[in-house]
This record gives C-alpha cells, sequence and structure tokens, in this order.
C-alpha cells in the first residue's frame, strides 16, 4: 500500500488520502487508531469483504483508494493506452513537451523506496544509482 497525495479540503476541514490498493492489505491498525481517536460511531466504513476497505472517513479524514475503480493494474491500463498511440497523451504532452521527460512520464518507473526515509528528501536532487537499492 502506498499513499499517493494527502490534500487538505478547506471547505470540508477533512484530510483527503488517496492510498494505492490499500485495500488488499489488513487495514485494521488504521481502524483500530481512528477508532481510539474519534470513536467508533464516527468511523464509516466501505468495504468489499470483512477485511478489505476501499473507503474508511473520520470527521477529520477521508482515505479512499485510489484503485478500487479500475478493472485492472494502473501500469497495464497506461501501456494499453500507450500502445494505441501517445496522442493520448496530450495532457502530459502539454506538461513535459521535451521527449525525454515526456516518455518518462508516460513509462513504469523505478523508485528508490529505502532512500526516501524523510520528506527532506523529496528536496534534494535526484539521487545516484546505488539509492535505487530495494532492501524492502
Amino acid at each position: 500500500s502506498r499513499v499517493s497525495s494527502i490534500n487538505y479540503n478547506q471547505f470540508t476541514k477533512i484530510h483527503v488520502c488517496d492510498a494505492e490498493s490499500h485495500f488488499r492489505y489488513d487495514n485494521h491498525f488504521i481502524i483500530k487508531a481512528m477508532a481510539r481517536r474519534y470513536g467508533t460511531a464516527k468511523i464509516s466504513l466501505l468495504a468489499n469483504t470483512k477485511e478489505k476497505y476501499t473507503r474508511i472517513k473520520t470527521p477529520k479524514f477521508f482515505v479512499h483508494d485510489s484503485y478500487a475503480h479500475l478493472s485492472d493494474k494502473l501500469d497495464s491500463l497506461a501501456s494499453n493506452l500507450k500502445d494505441k498511440g501517445t496522442e493520448y497523451f496530450h495532457l502530459v504532452r502539454n506538461e513535459f513537451p521535451e521527449d525525454n521527460k515526456f516518455d518518462a512520464c508516460i513509462q513504469k518507473l523505478i523508485y528508490p523506496y529505502s532512500y526516501m526515509d524523510s520528506f527532506e528528501k523529496f528536496s534534494e536532487p535526484i539521487p545516484g544509482p546505488d539509492a535505487f537499492y530495494n532492501d524492502l
């Protein structure tokens, strides 16, 4: 499970968290922590099964599985679309007109999960190849 974004909605005063594929994992630890904080009456769940949740909502947080509505893995869907032609990625092309940056955006890339252990590292330049070894 990976958190792809957390946003604060200033109108609803709720933190919205998109968690990629979190429904595939046991989320009891999240539910228990939220229950201790808010009480069970203030937690709303949308579940596929007793242990697989697609949405968890409390007075301050809304955790949503961003992949729950997709028919396949995002990588597969993007590959299928790319096979039809890169013209389908016109919004990405507008944002990244240089070919090397555009190509990097429309393919699955490696990510230095072990290296990225703090928010400060997001401000650093892209690390060298040694940082991309993953010991997870």
